[in-house]
């Protein structure tokens, strides 16, 4: 049998409302506006747009067999991202500008 201080009550009472605080929402949590993340998803789907233009001009330098088809899967990825990052834009601006709930509408 392990025999535990008297302060341990308190300890694991701590520990309890330290863990139990980890999971719960908290009010003053960060938001970010709809439109703010379509900006963000804008900028993040240019510069995967970047990486991959880089990646399918660098093709023609790249005499390896190998290495060209490494480079070419490493663009199209770029290209994935840059996808992905134009649908997040195009929901997040969805979001914010909704056809229905307008004045005019």
């Amino acid at each position: 049998m392990i025999l535990r201080p008297a302060s341990s009550t308190a300890t694991s009472a701590f520990r309890s409302r330290r863990c139990e605080s980890a999971f719960t929402a908290r009010t003053d949590t960060m938001t970010i506006s709809a439109k703010l993340t379509a900006l963000f998803s804008v900028v993040f789907a240019a510069v995967c747009l970047g990486f991959a233009i880089t990646g399918f001009s660098s093709l023609g330098d790249i005499a390896d067999p190998q290495q060209a088809s490494d480079a070419r899967g490493f663009a199209w990825f770029w290209s994935f991202l840059a996808g992905v990052g134009v649908v997040f834009a195009l929901l997040s601006w969805w979001m914010a500008h909704p056809k229905g709930g307008g004045e005019d509408g």
